[in-house]
Order: C-alpha cells, then structure tokens, then sequence
C-alpha cells in the first residue's frame, strides 16, 4: 500500500506548510501575503473530505492538520501585530494559548482523534463542534479564530478592502470576528484546564480507618 507519509490529504498538508513558511520568510506584497494565506487555509477545508473519501485519515494527517492551522493563525497574528502594536498583548496571548491548546488536546487524547476524545465535554464546546462545526455557533467561533487576525491587518495594510464595506458593516463584521474568537479562547482555556485536571495525582488518603 502507499505509505502513510504519501497519502494524498498529508501531501496537502505539506503543501500548507510549505506555503506558510514561503509567507513567512519572503517579502511578499500584502495582496500577495493575504492570497498566500487564504490557499491555506482554504486547502484546510479540503484535505479532510479527500483524506475521509479516500480512507486515508492517519494520526500523521491530524499532526499536520493541526500545525498548519495553528502556524497559520500565528503567522497572522504575527503580521497583525507588527502593523498594529496596541494588539500585541492580545495576540501574543491568543498565539500562546493555541498552541498550549495544542499540546494539551494532543497529550489529553492519548492516540484517538482530539475530538473524538471530547465527549464528555459541557455543552458549550459540544454545541462548537457539533457536526463537525457546521452549525451557528461552530461557524461563528472557526470564522473568529482565522479571520479576526487577518481583520485586524487587513485595515491596516489593504485599506481599499475595508473602504469597499459600509462603516456599519465593516464594524459588525468586526464585531461578530471578536465574539467569535473570544468563544474560542473559552473552548481552549477548558481543553487546558481538562488536561491540567486529568494530569493530577489523587493524595493518598492518610486518615486512619
């Protein structure tokens, strides 16, 4: 058989990180950043749907799924952040909170799929991921968590593109991106406090019987 490393949905996720890293190292022009990282991003939208048709899911195929992503967000919060130094606090703290995220849902599933692990979860994160996110919630908290960085520089370096919406509408869509991303940072911080809780060791009880 092919060998895991070969499988069609891995070969898009080094694609993805190959286009990051290109994004990342090389001086590239905004509209040429932005479409750098749209490909991305939205190559994360198909490698799922190939890897599921195909029979290819691999515990590889979910490593590099979740490391495009985060890299991706980083990478724009990074961009963001050199425009728009008032966020940086904002941004350094979202950057170290996924990928703590990540560690603690990768280390908490223990080999099966990180969601598939959630079940026990309150209905604030199952509600999230419920149908694989594509229901009012999930689609509000995933926009918020890849667009609000790329929002945020947008305003800065492709002006044109914030002057093509109306005040109104540029500051709602603003708005619902925030929202979005602040439920994320829920869902995260109890994924961390999950693990952090399952990591604890029970105090022997001493007490005399």
């Amino acid at each position: 058989g092919i060998p895991e490393a070969l499988y069609v949905p891995n070969l898009i996720g080094y694609v993805r990180l190959a286009l990051l890293g290109y994004a990342a190292w090389v001086e590239l022009s905004p509209g040429a950043f932005l479409a750098t990282l749209l490909c991305s991003f939205i190559l994360d939208l198909v490698d799922g749907p190939i890897a599921r048709a195909l029979a290819q899911t691999s515990r590889l195929g979910e490593l590099l799924d979740v490391l495009a992503d985060n890299a991706g967000r980083s990478l724009a919060w990074l961009r963001c952040i050199a425009l728009r130094p008032a966020w940086a606090p904002f941004g350094v703290f979202i950057i170290a909170l996924e990928w703590v995220t990540f560690l603690s849902t990768q280390l908490h599933s223990r080999g099966r799929h990180w969601k598939t692990a959630r079940l026990a979860d309150p209905p604030f994160v199952t509600a999230y991921f419920a149908n694989n996110f594509k229901n009012p919630l999930g689609a509000v908290g995933v926009t918020g968590l890849f667009g609000l960085p790329l929002f945020l520089w947008i305003e800065v370096a492709l002006p044109s593109i914030p002057e093509a919406f109306t005040p109104l509408g540029w500051t709602l869509l603003g708005a619902t991106l925030l929202a979005g991303r602040l439920y994320s940072v829920a869902i995260e911080i109890h994924f961390v406090r999950s693990f952090v809780l399952s990591q604890r060791v029970p105090r022997p009880d001493n007490r005399r019987k």
